[in-house]
């Protein structure tokens, strides 16, 4: 194992003054676990499992020794001390979240913050966040759900009578005539607006979170409002949809409002209101900026911040490139919602840009008119004594001049990253001309941040939502960096000092280069349309699995896990026709086509059975009676061979498994009772891995019992039938009475559907049934292949009778 300078054994850490530890994240779009962590100046990080157990456990008390220790511990896997100081020194303190405990807190590097390009400027408190909360506090109950559906109804009602009876043209006429009007139309959307950030924090103190102030500043080029409701990442799924959603909610209030006082005085500006408002709730739901339905795509997909990752999505679409880490990281689902909001706001927000940009003269030069043209009217309006429409030109000045504010401190920001960028290229084109670096082993090179898994962070933006996931590495190793002459690290220079002919122990060791190796990469779609898609690009477009894919993989996954040792499953019910040996031997098949082999579908009937005839001969006509016979010599541990078995078992070619028949000698007197059952079951197990066994319908019988006292696991099928389901129930009190009560718990329930048609009330009743009493209860669809009772043909089942038995077997695999 790798080690540290005995110096860094001693350093103490102490977590950073004001952190907040916000927990999980609920319903990840991600496929790791992974945590939020707020700082003391508001910033939100997001840490893996690992950074969170480390900053849950660095304490100024602790030497790295001791961290190293208990996080191992807690972790399940080996942290060396030189894998937590390379934690601390390049991801976590570079973030501000942990600093030296000998040192003052106020000497560290002030470390980087969020600055997004699209978010929320000039920004100012209207409301402190006790006001919020206690308002919040007053309101929640408007989120019960009678009242929620109340209101709802309501908004309806009172929009078909405002429909139905309004006149949009007669009201804009009448408040053309009154400019006065349109100053109190401004004023009921600004109050409309603060309402509608009230929902937002109403919706998060409602969920359970606290929020914070509600504020205003200017989003690109608009004047906006905003809520701070960053503690809304503590909520699941619903809560966080319901926070973004919760200020068109209390639109709709305002609404109610709106249209019932046009419906009793009949004035037209309350008409006027009301169908801007709707306009702006219609806007709203855009999720192309940061408005509420982009908050709202963005929870869906349990991704932060989408904006993050627009650069990941644009480099993982160009032909032959890998997929980047930052989207390789990301859930199907979360991918594909992702990718589609890339493709399509990336091109929308470009050509606004462009037209921004091809306009800006004429945008300019008309605001200065306007504003010269309003100045004048103000002041003649301040000279005629008219209070209302001096104060209507003043504000309409203070709107026109916001939005060339916020174009110019969005122009300036595109230059600053256009500059930072050129800068960039510069440095790296003059480090690529200058000379040539020297070659370095790999474990003497200074370390970075791995690109694929940075520290995210973000501040608040409109609506409070953090820039979540911004890249963290160029501010912990910034390229202004000159490049260091080569020297080795401190513990390489200390082997000086060691005793001649000493062997050193923080060499690089096997498990420093496994640790190093790349992430498995993500599979690549094989069905559905992003196969076809794949195929038809040549793998020019690296599509994942889709939703059914992915299910199926998981179950070949299942049931390819690896056991701790031979294991025994026992098919039951005491019914003939009940589908028993059928479901053997396809379990049977099925496994051994996923698994390699090493696999026995065995016919434990206590006379005669018929699973020999379903499966196809090979060569022979041995069965277990025959076996019996010789079972000393596959008992003893030299002589018994399994190519000796193919006498007596019979291989099912590219299905992968044996087949074990019962006696077929119509004139032959043998039985198999409970001894001989345990005779042949404990040889058996020394040549196969699973062993599937198929019972009688007699449950008195020795053999019949012996089989179920040897299971690892029970498998109860029934058809849907009045008939089949009462034997299988009278099987299950059967077993809870002598004493088998945990493989019935533990047991999978098998319900096969006797015809194309199934009653579905005796289907429903019977599945609620089994799922009180077995551990899960699955589905397997009638296939005509099946009905004639002929030689097993696993090719010949349709795709989704496989695909059904596929999970069917991996939830046999779940109880071994």
């Amino acid at each position: 194992m790798t080690t540290a300078p005995e110096a860094d054994f001693v350093r103490h850490w102490s977590p950073s003054p004001g952190l907040v530890f916000l927990g999980p994240v609920e319903g990840s779009g991600l496929k790791g676990r992974s945590y939020l962590l707020q700082r003391g100046d508001g910033q939100i990080v997001q840490l893996s499992e690992l950074l969170q157990l480390v900053m849950a456990t660095v304490s100024p008390e602790k030497s790295a020794d001791e961290l190293a220790r208990d996080i191992s511990d807690a972790y399940g896997r080996e942290l060396s001390v030189s894998g937590l100081l390379h934690l601390i020194d390049t991801r976590l303190a570079p973030m501000g979240l942990v600093h030296d405990a000998g040192k003052d807190a106020a000497d560290a590097v002030t470390p980087p913050r969020a600055d997004p390009l699209l978010a929320l400027r000039l920004r100012g408190t209207l409301l402190p966040e006790k006001a919020v909360n206690t308002l919040a506090l007053i309101l929640a109950p408007l989120y019960w759900n009678p009242v929620v559906a109340t209101v709802l109804v309501a908004l309806a009602a009172v929009d078909i009578l405002v429909f139905a009876k309004g006149d949009l043209l007669a009201s804009l006429e009448q408040v053309l005539l009154t400019p006065a009007l349109l100053l109190g139309i401004f004023a009921m959307l600004t109050a409309g607006a603060v309402i509608h950030e009230l929902g937002h924090a109403t919706a998060c103190r409602y969920g359970g979170a606290r929020p914070g102030v509600i504020g205003v500043g200017v989003y690109l080029v608009f004047p906006a409002f905003f809520t701070n409701v960053t503690d809304s990442y503590r909520l699941g799924r619903a809560g966080r949809i319901r926070t973004d959603l919760g200020g068109l909610y209390f639109n709709c209030l305002c609404l109610i409002g709106l249209g019932g006082a046009y419906l009793l005085t009949g004035q037209g500006f309350f008409l006027l209101a009301a169908a801007l408002m709707h306009f702006e709730m219609i806007q709203q739901l855009v999720p192309t900026l940061r408005f509420d339905g982009y908050f709202v795509l963005a929870d869906i997909a349990g991704v932060p911040d989408l904006f993050n990752r627009i650069r990941a999505v644009l480099l993982s679409l160009i032909p032959g490139r890998a997929v980047d880490p930052r989207v390789a990281e990301l859930r199907t689902f979360a991918r594909r919602i992702v990718t589609i909001w890339v493709v399509t706001v990336v091109p929308l927000l470009c050509l606004a840009l462009g037209w921004m940009l091809l306009n800006l003269p004429m945008i300019v030069g008309q605001t200065a008119d306007a504003i010269r043209q309003h100045t004048g009217l103000a002041s003649e309006a301040i000279a005629a004594g008219d209070p209302a429409a001096a104060a209507l030109s003043i504000l309409s000045i203070l709107m026109l001049s916001l939005p060339v504010i916020g174009l110019a401190i969005l122009l300036y920001r595109l230059l600053l990253v256009l500059l930072d960028l050129l800068g960039r290229l510069g440095r790296r084109l003059w480090r690529m001309t200058a000379e040539p670096e020297a070659v370095v082993p790999r474990h003497l090179r200074a370390v970075k941040p791995q690109a694929g898994k940075p520290l995210q962070m973000g501040q608040p933006l409109q609506k409070g939502r953090p820039a979540m996931a911004i890249a963290v590495p160029p501010a912990a190793v910034p390229d202004e960096v000159p490049p260091a002459p080569l020297r080795a690290p401190a513990h390489f220079e200390a082997r000086a000092a060691l005793p001649a002919g000493a062997i050193p122990d923080d060499v690089p060791t096997l498990q420093d280069f496994l640790a190093d190796r790349p992430t498995q990469p993500a599979p690549l779609a094989e069905l559905g349309w992003q196969g076809a898609v794949r195929r038809l690009s040549r793998n020019s477009l690296s599509l994942g699995p889709g939703r059914r894919e992915l299910a199926h993989l998981d179950a070949v996954e299942e049931v390819q896990r690896r056991l701790d040792g031979p294991r025994t499953v026992v098919v039951v019910n005491p019914k003939g026709g009940a589908h028993k040996t059928t479901a053997t031997l396809l379990l049977a098949a099925t496994l051994g086509i996923q698994r390699g082999g090493y696999t026995l579908a065995w016919d434990n009937n206590e006379t005669r059975g018929t699973m020999g005839w379903r499966a196809p001969l090979a060569g022979h006509a041995g069965t277990a009676v025959d076996l019996m016979r010789e079972v000393d010599r596959f008992e003893d541990p030299v002589l018994g061979r399994i190519g000796d078995l193919d006498r007596f078992v019979r291989y099912q070619g590219s299905a992968q498994f044996d087949v074990l028949a019962s006696d077929e000698d119509a004139a032959g007197a043998a039985t198999i009772g409970s001894r001989e059952f345990d005779r042949l079951h404990t040889a058996l197990r020394r040549f196969y891995r699973i062993i599937m066994v198929d019972t009688g319908n007699n449950m008195r019988s020795s053999n019949w019992e012996a089989a179920v006292a040897a299971a690892d696991e029970l498998v109860i099928v029934s058809t849907v039938r009045e008939d089949t389901v009462a034997s299988a129930v009278w099987l299950v009190d059967g077993l809870r009475e002598r004493g088998y009560q945990d493989k019935v718990s533990n047991a999978v329930t098998l319900l096969a559907a006797p015809s194309l048609r199934t009653d579905l009330q005796l289907h429903d009743r019977t599945r609620t049934h089994f799922e009180t009493l077995t551990r899960e209860v699955l589905d397997v669809p009638y296939d005509k292949s099946l009905v004639s009772g002929g030689p097993l043909n696993y090719q010949a089942l349709m795709p989704a009778t496989r695909e059904a038995w596929l999970r069917a077997s991996a939830a046999v695999m779940r109880g071994l």
